[in-house]
């Protein structure tokens, strides 16, 4: 510390940042790392609880308290204060001016550890010569405190004589230290007058829940009242009377009630050596349900309020959210050790200087025919001067400013703390140091027990793997009891002392050679051999070097050998010291494959599992089709599909499978919720597809239950992972209500705000047992909606832009007319989604009835112009709109509807241009299914169908099973159909329409499926009421080339058939249906042995005959395996808003994507660089470039990226221990390993500095 204070004049208020970074010279990789602290002034922080002016009566005790902390808000060491005096120096104001100085008293602590110090001052006793209940006017206190170190704090208050102008007082008092529920509190009332009994009214969050009339025959009285659960956390009795003249006499007392019990709840841990587990022993009352929560000290002790600790609950019960102004006296005491703050309520009086304000501070409102005094104030001041208690004015701009303008302090109180330095703990704490992945991990502990009769319950669980300080948290409730919590966390330090760390990337290519990196931590205080054992696998081959630098005279590379069968290395690991070698594997199937790893200890043998994703190389290509099979009218049903494959795939890529479903609706996949990601193949990142989920989730749950069915997982699992959901959800939430697309983005968003409404809404009214839903958040988000209606009635987006670019219209057309910026398709889908709410509270009901009444004059006015443009998803979505609104124009929208619709054959549709019909490929007489092929205009032609199907399907229009069939034969997958939007909207319209048929009920389907050239391989599925909405699937394979369906029975049932395969030549690419994008990328390979490689991308809009600039685009950069990209690094690159309009960018299983707002019709470039984080050899050599719009994934381009320019060995990537010249070589070898080679020089760089940056001073000037 002494060298620090002389780099710098000033120490105090001062954050120290070291910074340390790490390089490796052969890897030729560098990571920086980081931690500060700052520097507090040594002198003692002394206060008075509570603001001034406090309120006394002269006639009565006045009571205060004290308390010291250092200046961060932590609690002060007691030897500090093992030899202190605390001094304080009374000073009385009388009304005529006069000022008196009391005597000096010193002050005994009654909390040594929290520094607390209660004291009385009795004026009437002190003043003889004084009529203190009519003269005296003020009172201030002035405190000196002095630690053992000779220190010296200050600290003062000022009290205002509580105004009765016959000196007439009531005080209530209480003797209860610590009053909790199922308790009583004991309360005293004194009084300096006759009086023959007195009221009292009990509060609690703004609700009286107890009054009665007590009888006064002393000057005190004494009295119980018992403490419910209603009162839990904050409670305000006011005492009051009336004299025989009508004065009116008052006070008011606040006080904590504790809802919690501190026994009955015991937890401990014990490391068991022999299983390397945790014993985690629980004890408490019988019948208590105990949550336990686990965590790694290092996110625990930041303390960022996401853990629950007792101060946290006490605080929480104690703000009732309704505004109320009743508060006790607080002190906090934050812990320098991470630990939770620990706070402390103590009653506190009412700071009402008049019995009018004192019932005001209570949350009453007096109503008499009685004289209530009201303290007199004078102000001569113009606009904006308030009044001070003693005398005088203060600027109303002046309010807490931390200076004080009254000599009473009341322009100061009730501010918040501005204290710079310790005002933002919580966010400095959180960012202090630079993360590490256990601040991520996942709790090693999250269980809820139930206690027996016995007490206690034990639980065994896996110790995480390292070195590990954990953090045990636990709760329970008890039904007689009520909630008990730990008051500090149960602390486990130490290690399993020998552990295995297995690590790979989680997506590989087929016979890409993988070097899996297996890492010996020894934390014992002896060496310890192991034998490090690869099991044996089909699906992996372990690569044999032999001969170092061998090489294939042929082919001019090295040759390796690949072998089968377990692999076994022995290495010994030193006292206290890690062994890395890395096993090289050769995946040699496709799908999920396990790689396990096992050490042979003396005694034990540990085993670490991995899961690797082997794929394909080249881009994929999916193709499906989907076929009604309505039997409604027949009782027999064959056709025959192609399993589409080309010729050019690469070998063992191709994959299909079938799926069949009851009805028409759409079955929920076994993965709930149901995400985009699951349904649709698209990233679930931003609100709306959050939200998506969440709604199609709610929605399909509700269908569940709706047609007596169990989904997959139960009932209440489900609502736990959308809890999750809600949880993400409610980051996107701005402070005026609205919901933003991106996190990053601007401004809120009216088009998202509206379905996040109705997703919430749905959850409240069906599922509030399963799922609370804070009605402040959907309230918010509802005014913030209304509130974006023009006066005419359109709703706008503040930003401008839409994510979904269907909603506008395009500004070009044919006839020069264009609803471009009349926002009338917005309107419309805002509309719909306030029409589907319901048991809204009042007066919000009202005003969204208003709304949506402005929002249909404004379709009916441009309803003309709509007919005119004819753009097929704004005609749908009016139509819709004025007909569930019951307008007097509906009929007229549907027959612009109708107009608008598309016959062909025996399908209804409406789209922006003609849809090719499925189409048919003859071969020997037999007509069989093509796949469908994507359509520039996709997912908005769905998303206009479905809207119009709703419409159709709810007049009953003969048409109706006509677009059904169409809506049927268009989706894109097993899930759904485009994008999250469309697939919402046609969901929601079959379901309507499946709702109105009925016919489930009745369905009976028997549906096989066969190849044409072997029968032996057929599987029949059979749909019944009781497994309608189950997704059945059945693999097929490519040879199958042609599949036969037959269906048999009565109902309805959709088949699909999804083919996929892998291309390697650009050439063999599906095109797009129209050149929506242009996309250009270049690699550069950089470092040792391309150990780092940077990526240029460019991409732009060129579809501009459907809009100047695209909606929210994907970007989609696959690198090669092994790399990675730091996470840090890509949300940097998106907060410097170098690229317009680029939101956010992620990394995830050999894949960098980045996410746009929108996309120009000039170049959008992004530039990014990958680090070799594996090693692997032999690169797939090329790799998939692909850019998208994610509501019109049918709008795509794909680049093949070449990569085969650098071809690596596995010895050139140090893939392996057996190689020499690289920074990891195991010579201890087994004996059935190759021989010892003879040492190489080997160099390793690392390079490690030290900065100290010094930051601002943060104290306030």
């Amino acid at each position: 510390m002494s060298d620090f204070e002389d780099l710098v004049a000033q120490t105090e208020g001062t954050e120290v940042r070291v910074t340390a970074t790490v390089g490796d010279a052969y890897w030729d990789v560098a990571q920086s790392g980081f931690s500060s602290t700052r520097i507090f002034s040594a002198s003692i922080n002394l206060e008075f609880l509570g603001d001034s002016p406090q309120v006394f009566r002269p006639a009565m005790p006045f009571k205060f308290y004290l308390s010291a902390t250092q200046q961060d808000g932590s609690k002060i060491p007691e030897w500090r204060l093992a030899r202190h005096r605390l001094l304080v120096t009374p000073e009385v104001t009388l009304n005529t001016g006069e000022r008196r100085k009391l005597i000096s008293r010193t002050v005994k602590m009654i909390h040594m550890r929290y520094a607390l110090w209660q004291a009385e001052i009795d004026l009437h006793a002190e003043l003889a010569d004084v009529e203190v209940e009519l003269e005296v006017s003020s009172l201030r206190l002035d405190a000196e405190l002095k630690d053992s170190s000779g220190s010296r704090s200050y600290a003062s208050l000022v009290s205002v004589a509580h105004h009765s102008p016959k000196g007439r007082h009531l005080q209530v008092t209480t003797s209860t230290r610590n009053p909790k529920v199922g308790e009583y509190v004991i309360l005293h009332v004194r009084s300096n007058f006759y009086l023959e009994k007195f009221r009292y009214i009990l509060l609690s969050k703004g609700m009286v829940i107890e009054a009665g009339q007590q009888s006064m025959e002393a000057s005190l009285r004494t009295f119980p009242l018992p403490l419910t659960p209603e009162l839990a956390g904050l409670a305000t009795v006011a005492v009051f009377s009336a004299g025989r003249d009508g004065d009116l006499v008052a006070d008011a007392l606040t006080f904590p009630v504790d809802a919690l019990t501190r026994k009955g709840l015991g937890v401990s841990m014990e490391q068991q050596a022999e299983t390397q587990a945790m014993k985690v022993t629980v004890n408490a009352l019988p019948g208590s349900r105990v949550a336990l929560a686990g965590s790694h000290w290092a996110s625990y002790s930041m303390q960022a309020g996401n853990d629950l600790t007792h101060a946290m609950i006490l605080r929480q019960m104690a703000q009732d959210g309704s505004g109320s102004r009743q508060a006790a006296l607080e002190q906090r005491w934050v812990s320098e050790e991470g630990m939770p703050e620990n706070v402390l309520h103590l009653p506190r009086t009412s700071p009402g200087v008049d019995p009018n304000d004192t019932f005001s501070y209570a949350d009453l409102v007096v109503l008499s025919d009685g004289v209530v005094p009201t303290f007199a104030t004078s102000c001569a001041g113009g606009p904006g001067q308030r009044p001070c208690l003693l005398g005088g004015c203060y600027n109303q701009v002046a309010e807490c400013d931390t200076k004080y303008d009254c000599p009473d302090r009341i322009d100061e109180r009730g501010c918040p703390l501005r204290k710079s330095v310790t005002g933002d703990k919580v966010a400095y704490r959180q960012k202090r140091s630079s993360r590490l992945s256990r601040h991520y991990s996942t709790p090693w502990i999250w269980e809820e027990v139930i206690i027996g009769e016995s007490g206690s319950a034990t639980l065994t669980v896996p110790i995480p793997s390292g070195t590990s300080h954990l953090a045990l948290t636990a709760f329970s409730l008890h039904p007689e009891q009520g909630m008990a919590i730990l008051p500090e966390p149960v602390q486990w330090r130490g290690s399993p002392g020998f552990w295995l760390s297995v690590e790979a990337p989680g997506r590989v290519g087929v016979w890409e050679q993988v070097g899996v990196r297996v890492t010996a931590v020894n934390h014992h205080r002896f060496p310890i051999n192991a034998i490090i054992v690869l099991a044996n696998n089909p699906a992996y081959k372990f690569v044999k070097v032999d001969g170092f630098d061998a090489v294939d005279p042929s082919s001019g590379h090295v040759q390796r050998r690949m072998v089968a069968g377990e692999h076994e290395h022995a290495v010994e690991v030193a006292a206290g010291e890690t062994h890395t070698l890395y096993l090289p594997i050769v995946p040699v199937q496709l799908g999920e494959i396990t790689v396990i790893v096992q050490a042979s200890l003396p005694g034990t043998k540990l085993q670490k599992e991995i899961t690797l994703f082997v794929e394909p190389q080249g881009a994929a290509q999916e193709f499906h089709t989907s076929l009604l099979l309505d039997l409604s009218n027949r009782a027999y049903f064959f056709t025959f599909l192609d399993v589409n494959m080309s010729d050019s795939h690469v070998p063992g890529s191709d994959h299909a499978h079938v799926a069949v479903f009851g009805d028409t609706v759409g079955a929920v996949v076994p993965d709930t919720p149901a995400t985009a990601q699951t349904l649709l193949g698209l990233p679930t990142v931003g609100c709306e597809p959050v939200v998506f989920s969440f709604l199609t989730t709610v929605l399909q749950m509700r269908h569940w239950s709706e047609l007596k069915q169990e989904p997959a997982i139960n009932q209440r699992e489900v609502f736990r992972r959308l809890a999750l959901l809600y949880q993400t959800l409610l980051a996107y939430q701005t402070r005026e209500g609205g919901f933003k697309y991106f996190r990053t983005s601007q401004t809120p968003s009216v088009w998202v705000t509206s379905l996040v409404i109705r997703a919430l809404n749905e959850v409240s009214v069906n599922w509030s047992h399963l799922l609370y839903v804070d009605p402040q958040v959907t309230d918010k988000a509802l005014r913030y909606v209304l509130g974006q209606q023009a006066r005419h009635g359109a709703w706008w987006e503040p930003s401008g832009e839409v994510g979904d670019r269907k909603l506008v219209p395009s500004q070009y057309s044919l006839t020069s007319e264009t609803t471009h910026a009349l926002n009338l398709s917005t309107t419309a889908h805002t509309m719909l989604n306030l029409v589907a709410l319901t048991e809204l509270p009042s007066p919000l009901d009202e005003r969204v009835m208003e709304a949506v009444a402005r929002g249909e004059g404004w379709l009916e006015e441009n309803l003309p112009l709509v007919g005119r443009v004819s753009r097929p998803l704004e005609v749908s979505l009016v139509a819709l709109a004025l007909h569930l609104t019951h307008s007097a124009h509906a009929d007229t929208a549907f027959g612009i509807l109708t107009r608008n619709a598309r016959q062909e054959v025996k399908y209804v549709y409406w789209g922006e241009d003609l849809v090719p019909l499925p189409s048919y490929r003859v071969e020997s007489q037999r007509p069989h299914l093509q796949p469908r092929r994507p359509h520039r205009h996709d997912a908005g032609n769905v998303a206009a169908t479905a809207y119009a199907l709703r419409l159709y399907s709810d007049r009953g229009e003969v048409m109706t099973p006509s677009i059904v069939r169409w809506l049927q034969s268009q989706r894109g997958h097993d899930g759904g159909w485009m994008s999250t939007q469309d697939s919402l909207a046609a969901w929601e319209a079959l379901y309507e329409y499946s709702e109105r048929e009925s016919r489930f009920h009745d369905t009976q389907l028997t549906v096989s499926v066969e190849p044409l050239h072997d029968h032996t391989e057929a599987r029949t599925f059979f749909i019944t009421p009781d497994n309608l909405l189950h997704l059945q699937t059945h693999q097929v394979g490519g040879w199958w080339r042609s599949v036969r369906v037959q269906g048999k029975g009565r109902g309805a049932a959709v088949l699909q058939l999804t083919s996929k395969y892998h291309v390697s030549d650009a050439s063999a690419l599906l095109a797009a249906p129209t050149a929506a994008f242009h996309l250009r990328t270049r690699a550069t390979w950089h470092g040792h042995n391309g150990s780092a490689l940077t990526f240029t991308t460019c991409t732009r809009w060129l579809f501009q005959e459907a809009s100047d600039a695209s909606g929210v685009a994907v970007l989609e950069v696959t690198v090669p395996t092994g790399y990675g990209a730091s996470a840090s690094a890509l949300q940097d690159y998106v907060a410097s808003r170098a690229v317009p309009n680029l939101r956010r960018a992620d990394f995830h299983q050999r894949k960098v994507t980045f996410y746009f707002e929108k996309l120009m019709a000039t170049d959008t470039c992004v530039e990014f660089s990958v680090e070799r984080w594996f090693p692997v050899a032999n690169l797939t050599k090329v790799l998939p470039v692909k850019v998208y719009e994610y509501y019109s994934p049918e709008l795509y381009q794909v680049e093949l990226l070449d990569m085969s320019s650098v071809t690596l060995d596995i010895c050139q990537v140090c893939g392996s221990y057996q190689c020499p010249n690289c920074p990891i070589l195991s010579y201890y070898s087994s004996p059935a390993s190759s021989p010892r080679p003879l040492p190489h020089l080997q160099l390793l760089v690392v390079f490690v500095t030290s900065l100290l940056t010094l930051a601002a001073h943060l104290a306030p000037s």
